[in-house]
């Protein structure tokens, strides 16, 4: 408390009032992203998400044994999403949080597509500076741009697609008299599917595929 008291004396009070606020604006808002998210991806990268995914906990040291994994990286990683609330902890294992179930399953596209270009923002400078060219020095993962692209349509274009088909199949029966009732059955159970395509059966009875 002494040694604040000699500090704040120094330097003074709106000086240590700036000082705090800009490093927790910069924290908050600039480092601690980059760093949950680098450590998302490796994460990702490496399974222990989707094991989460399917599992109400992992036991970290085991996951670490059976994936070749070294637990003395993987164990200050998942200690630290704990903290940031993203992970449950019980014992040695680890489940998903509330918020990081949310975050994977919402974010999940954007996080692919970020990793899939992250190999491009960390070459910004050398970029910057001529000594490497996009296409010829380094490449986009395209891979994980084409999944993570997959994933964000999945929760948004998709639905809106299934929607807009759904109303005009909607208003093409009304305007033929076709009542919900004559529908055949399995094209209302296709019609609660995603992505969704109007399915007439084939001669003989099969469906379309």
């Amino acid at each position: 408390m002494l040694e604040l008291a000699k500090t704040v004396h120094r330097f003074g009070l709106p000086y240590m009032l700036r000082l705090q606020k800009t490093y927790r604006t910069g924290w908050d808002e600039m480092i601690r992203g980059y760093l949950e998210t680098t450590t998302m991806h490796a994460l990702l990268n490496v399974g222990l998400i989707d094991e989460m995914q399917e599992k109400p906990s992992v036991d970290i040291d085991e996951f670490a044994a059976r994936t070749n994994l070294e637990p003395a990286v993987l164990q200050p990683l998942c200690e630290a999403f704990y903290c940031l609330g993203m992970f449950e902890r019980n014992g040695a294992g680890y489940s998903l949080s509330e918020k990081g179930r949310s975050i994977v399953e919402v974010m999940r596209g954007w996080l692919e597509v970020c990793y899939g270009y992250s190999e491009v923002f960390h070459s910004l400078e050398p970029l910057l500076r001529k000594e490497k060219v996009y296409g010829r020095d380094l490449y986009r993962r395209a891979n994980f741009v084409a999944r993570g692209s997959g994933e964000m349509e999945n929760l948004l274009f998709f639905p809106m697609v299934n929607d807009i088909n759904y109303r005009q199949r909607l208003q093409a029966r009304a305007r033929f008299g076709v009542r919900r009732r004559d529908v055949p059955a399995h094209a209302l159970r296709i019609e609660s599917r995603g992505p969704v395509f109007w399915h007439r059966p084939r001669a003989g009875g099969r469906r379309g595929g």
